[in-house]
């Protein structure tokens, strides 16, 4: 459904969000208290710009006025009628580091969800991934220590994995102390035929 509001209202951030509230508000659902979620990309590849772009244009559908500058936007929305409870990026563990952290703070970022998929340098080689175990840990410790919320997207079924591997990896990730996320999001791997 959030791509197809996007296509509909040709990728411009403002409508986007105008039109997911205008819905919220029209099935009674009171939508005072908002969460912006950037999902779908990897939002640190981004230049700095575009990444200002989408985050002041979003902020600015949320309070219904335009804004001339990020700065101005984030002010106006401190007092809007509707407030933003939280801003959540998703990217991937190799473009997340601490100049890509100080970034996504600096635009409101308060949860950044990490493409992990399944921790293991095998099955990130096996599928292309490109990136590695090291990554997940680099960027989890840099965004822990910047006070950002963590997510993990994780991938049972990946090619190069096993029932028995997925366990033992996904176990890791909570008895681990190099990993730890405050949440996770499961997303079972599935190989469409022809793809």
């Amino acid at each position: 459904p959030s791509t197809l509001r996007a296509q509909r209202l040709n990728y411009d951030p403002y409508k986007i969000v105008q039109n997911r509230i205008d819905q919220l508000d029209a099935t009674g659902n009171n939508a005072e208290k908002i969460e912006i979620i950037f999902q779908g990309s990897s939002f640190t590849a981004l230049s700095k710009s575009k990444q200002e772009y989408l985050v002041k244009k979003s902020i600015d559908g949320v309070t219904g006025k335009k804004t001339a500058s990020i700065t101005k936007s984030k002010k106006l929305a401190e007092k809007s009628k509707r407030r933003i409870s939280g801003i959540t990026f998703e990217t991937r563990p190799d473009i997340c580091g601490k100049k890509e952290a100080q970034g996504m703070l600096a635009l409101g970022g308060t949860r950044i969800e990490l493409g992990v998929q399944n921790p293991d340098d095998s099955i990130y080689k096996k599928i292309n991934r490109g990136h590695t175990v090291e990554d997940v840990v680099n960027s989890t410790r840099v965004l822990k220590d910047s006070a950002f919320k963590v997510l993990y997207h994780l991938m049972p079924g990946l090619p190069g994995s096993t029932i028995a591997k997925d366990l033992k990896n996904f176990k890791s990730i909570f008895s681990d102390e190099r990993f730890r996320p405050d949440m996770i999001k499961f997303y079972p791997c599935l190989v469409i035929k022809g793809t």
